[in-house]
């Protein structure tokens, strides 16, 4: 009995032993575990801040000639052709009549315009016998990609009249490149447009300009075009919100919906000055609703505007 006694004792203590050691190896594993986790999350944060640091240095390092720009545009590429020559050109260049003149370009870019012009290896001429030739022009008030030809309801998207000031809108957003009215355009001798928002809000969004060419925004699109604002007084702003009860309904709302806006545009210029001069460790002030405007105060935009009764 003592011998069987002394045996079972001795197969417990194993026993004991052996749960002592896969739970002491849990809670090693456990603990390992727990190390890596706080070990990530500290290299995660450390990433997350010095990002953070590197952000902020790069607003804080701005100066008063510094201002925030727009990101380059990648210049539109002609398709490479070989030079073209029209000649015996009927020429008209401010106002000045040209006989049997002629006009040279490559790749979309006019090289010589007139008499005597020196004729590259390989150039296509093209006899234009007396057919009358005229810079292209420029449409300053144009609607065309974003109330499209013909008149749909799909197509037009020149309006966003769900409130009078929204001068932070931008025609590009609802420029549509392939409005079949390109080809009627070009027949008029427009080569170039500017597409204004319309004017059913008083302060309506921001303009871009265009060249009828390529099939793309981006290739149609002028790079570093002027910024241009439409704006508009009258019957428009009056019929559409007038419509709906609400303000503006009259001449006196639209001048209201001017002046509340542009307090606040002026506001944020100030601020801004301010941040200039004493560069406060904050970032730079600015509000995507009003940058339009504070553009419109410094001179850096053109304002289209309608004023008609």
């Amino acid at each position: 009995v003592s011998t069987q006694s002394t045996g079972n004792k001795n197969m417990l203590d194993d026993s004991f032993s052996k749960v002592g050691e896969n739970r002491n190896s849990k809670i090693k594993l456990l603990f390992i575990t727990l190390i890596f986790v706080v070990f990530v999350t500290v290299v995660t944060l450390l990433i997350v801040f010095s990002v953070s640091i590197s952000e902020d240095s790069k607003v804080l390092s701005l100066s008063e000639s510094e201002c925030p720009s727009r990101p380059p545009i990648e210049p539109y590429v002609y398709q490479k052709q070989s030079p073209q020559l029209l000649r015996n050109a009927t020429l008209w260049i401010n106002g000045t009549k040209l006989l049997n003149a002629s006009i040279l370009f490559e790749n979309g870019i006019i090289l010589a315009v007139g008499y005597g012009i020196e004729i590259p290896e390989g150039t296509n001429i093209t006899d234009l016998n007396g057919a009358h030739v005229t810079s292209g022009l420029v449409d300053m008030h144009s609607h065309f990609g974003v109330h499209g030809w013909p008149d749909t309801w799909a197509s037009v998207d020149n309006n966003e009249a769900t409130n009078p000031t929204l001068p932070q809108l931008r025609s590009i957003d609802g420029f549509d490149p392939h409005d079949s009215a390109k080809e009627l355009i070009l027949s008029g001798g427009v080569t170039t447009s500017q597409i204004l928002p319309g004017s059913a809000n008083v302060m309506g969004g921001e303009a871009f300009q265009v060249k009828m060419r390529g099939s793309s925004t981006e290739s149609m699109r002028i790079i570093n075009g002027p910024t241009a604002l439409k704006m508009a007084c009258g019957e428009n702003p009056k019929r559409v919100y007038g419509n709906k009860d609400q303000t503006p309904e009259s001449r006196m709302g639209i001048g209201w919906e001017f002046r509340q806006m542009f307090s606040k545009a002026r506001e944020l210029m100030s601020e801004q000055d301010a941040w200039c001069k004493t560069s406060q460790k904050s970032k730079y002030p600015s509000d995507i609703s009003l940058n339009p405007l504070v553009s419109i105060l410094r001179k850096q935009a053109i304002l289209n505007i309608h004023c008609y009764k």
